[in-house]
């Protein structure tokens, strides 16, 4: 039995373990270190890694600087120095990013056994002749894995840099498509690719015109190398940063094919667990969940100055149509969105609804939120254009008519929503809650946002739920496992 660990340590860091083949976790290296978006080493995961039992340590990177700091922590630390020095040590250092990109969307079992892998990124490695990977496709049977071309249209990357400059900083992406929603077509932007006004702010009409404008020049390019390149297979398997854009990959499920599987850890946050399928040749046993988090203690004696009462998914259901809830389960989901385990819920049938819940996140106003729904009723509330489920909130679905009226938070100005199925295969307990709801209210129907403060990232452990709880105006917690509601009192 092999024990394989391996860190993924540029921007969107992550960590995986894997025993026997088997994933036991995976993670992201921000929700323990708590600056988002980076993989430093924290003092937390540190301990946790020193536990395991391990034979083979692979590393990913991009750039050096945090393997520096990981370097200190592996050559500095009695412990890890008696550990690692024994270990077989795998760099792909610089190399190879868009394959592991791939194979890291192979790890799903609901996937077919042959198909097109298509990669589209901000950026990938540096090649031969100083060329970056943008857009990259691999053809795919069972274990075999073939790279079918390489492009390096910029369009991932231009989109990014729009991004990171009318919100002045980096990683901004999903702002900027939120913000798309509310703008008309610029074609001065779309021939000068820049933007002309540094002075431009969110709340003016310009910036709505540059974003919707960035949108469909994505959507634009994105079409032309997917034409360009004659891809003639419906297995379709989409991933890296790009997949993140949730209106593209709607347009990809009405128009190319509604069997499209887009991976949910297509950031590079799924980089170390694409790089130890690479090095298992494609056997590492398949995954059909996002709830792959280290294993949480669900103590609950830190919350002792709270009331803590016992509820169960009839009490929360009540109590949820009246006030915002957060739900905490001790695998957190990984990925970008707070997916039953770590999220905010609350009735979008109430029009407070989005003024109490924006009232703890503190979101901007253009910024609509998610909805989860029962997998049985998905068909029955949204125009699914044959799509059987959504579990991993990774496209935009219309609310149908008949219920639009019902609806009064969390919605776009089209009247669509980031939606996530949810069945009692992958998350009993969210289930069992939406369960409640339906038959309290005949809605099947939760608004959700993840569980986190404005700018960080997820809440990972009991400690990070407390700071949350008394930092904001949230009042109540949910820990299902425990059948447990915390109260302020």
């Amino acid at each position: 039995m092999e024990n394989i660990l391996a860190l993924h340590l540029s921007h969107h860091g992550s960590i995986t373990y894997v025993q026997n083949n088997k994933v036991v976790f995976h993670t992201q290296i921000d929700r323990y270190n708590r600056i988002k978006n980076t993989s430093s080493p924290s003092y937390n995961l540190e301990k946790i890694i020193e536990k395991l039992k391990i034979d083979t340590l692979i590393i990913t990177r991009l750039k050096d600087t945090s393997l520096i700091e990981w370097k200190h922590v592996f050559k500095n630390r009695y412990h890890w120095k008696q550990k690692f020095k024994k270990l077989k040590v795998i760099d792909h250092s610089f190399s190879i990013h868009h394959l592991f990109h791939a194979y890291c969307s192979l790890v799903w079992k609901n996937i077919n056994n042959k198909g097109t892998i298509f990669v589209h990124d901000g950026g990938g490695a540096i090649l031969k002749n100083n060329i970056e990977e943008r857009e990259s496709a691999y053809s795919y049977d069972k274990n075999k894995v073939n790279q079918t071309f390489l492009d390096t249209k910029e369009y991932g990357y231009d989109y990014r840099i729009v991004a990171d400059n009318l919100f002045d900083s980096s990683h901004q992406e999903g702002k900027l498509m939120a913000l798309s929603n509310y703008g008309g077509y610029d074609e001065n932007f779309e021939t000068s690719n820049k933007i002309d006004d540094k002075n431009i702010t969110i709340n003016n009409h310009q910036s709505k015109n540059l974003a919707f404008t960035s949108q469909k020049i994505l959507e634009k390019s994105f079409y032309k190398i997917f034409n360009k390149h004659n891809i003639k297979n419906k297995n379709l398997i989409f991933t890296g940063g790009v997949t993140q854009n949730v209106l593209l990959n709607s347009k990809i499920q009405k128009e190319i094919s509604n069997k499209t599987f887009f991976d949910p850890f297509n950031s590079d946050n799924g980089i170390s667990l694409g790089a130890i399928n690479y090095y298992l040749n494609n056997k590492l046993e398949k995954i059909d969940s996002v709830y792959l988090g280290i294993k949480q203690d669900l103590d609950l004696t830190i919350f002792n100055n709270y009331k803590i009462k016992k509820v169960n998914s009839d009490d929360v259901a009540k109590l949820v149509y009246k006030e915002p809830v957060a739900i905490f389960q001790s695998k957190s989901e990984q990925g970008q969105r707070g997916l039953g385990n770590r999220s905010l819920l609350m009735n979008p049938f109430d029009k407070s609804c989005q003024d109490k819940v924006n009232d703890i996140k503190k979101r901007e106003w253009y910024r609509p939120f998610a909805t989860s729904i029962l997998e049985e009723d998905f068909d029955e509330w949204f125009e699914t254009n044959g799509v059987k489920n959504s579990p991993f909130m990774m496209s935009v679905f219309k609310i149908k008519d008949s219920h639009v009226k019902k609806l009064h938070s969390g919605f776009s100005i089209y009247n669509e929503s980031r939606v996530q199925t949810v069945s009692k295969n992958n998350n009993l307990n969210f289930y069992k809650l939406l369960k409640s709801f339906k038959k309290n209210y005949k809605l099947p129907v939760l608004l959700n946002t993840s569980l986190n403060m404005p700018g960080e990232v997820l809440v990972e452990t009991l400690y990070d739920l407390k700071e949350m709880f008394e930092n904001t105006s949230l009042k109540f917690l949910y820990i299902p496992e425990l059948n447990k509601l915390i109260m302020k009192k």
